[in-house]
């Protein structure tokens, strides 16, 4: 049996196939060492848990009906302490959906743009109230009903996240919620007085 003949120089088969394949290796290499740093960089994102999500839409239903309520209020009530008041709460909570909206925004979720259906039916119920009716009724449901459900919110997410931004912004927020919650309660116990007399 007799060997094939090779032309000179060449490599036989095997050879010119290791080189051809240590190529494919270290080109592969290459491109996998040029994609790592921008896997390092940038990791996929954590996609928001059912709580979360629920979270931020819940969160930033309440903070517009907060707003809302509070610009009628500003309007419509004739109590220095009750627009004192609709003015705090109109600011603060403007002030908190911004850092609603950066986090939401981060983490690619749309908010609502609007109260929900029940929100938007209190706030119309209070508008054609006369002032001092609707004063008391407003603190009473935009102050201490709202806040009282706004704080239980954010104690659940603030216990129940593993998204260390959110849970931080819940923790933060219900300092300011625990307080709006106790200046409602005393505002309408005043206003509960004052009827009294």
């Amino acid at each position: 049996m007799s060997t094939p003949v090779m032309p000179e120089g060449a490599a036989p088969p095997a050879r010119r196939w290791s080189r051809r394949g240590a190529g494919l290796a270290a080109l592969g290499l290459a491109m996998l060492s040029a994609a790592a740093p921008a896997w390092s960089q940038k990791p996929l994102a954590r996609a928001l848990t059912p709580l979360e999500s629920r979270f931020l839409d819940a969160a930033a239903r309440n903070g517009l009906a907060e707003i809302a309520a509070a610009q009628l209020a500003l309007g419509k009530a004739r109590t220095t302490a009750v627009r004192a008041f609709a003015q705090q709460m109109a600011d603060d909570h403007a002030v908190v959906h911004r850092e609603l909206a950066s986090l939401a925004t981060a983490r690619s979720h749309a908010l609502p743009r609007t109260p929900d259906a029940a929100q938007q039916a209190r706030i119309e119920q209070l508008a054609p109230l006369e002032p001092h009716a609707f004063e008391r009724r407003y603190v009473e449901t935009m102050g201490v009903q709202a806040h009282h459900a706004s704080v239980a919110l954010f104690e659940e997410v603030e216990r129940g996240t593993q998204d260390r931004d959110i849970q931080e912004f819940a923790a933060r927020t219900l300092l300011d919620l625990r307080r709006h919650l106790e200046l409602s309660r005393t505002l309408y116990e005043t206003l509960a007085r004052q009827d009294g007399r």
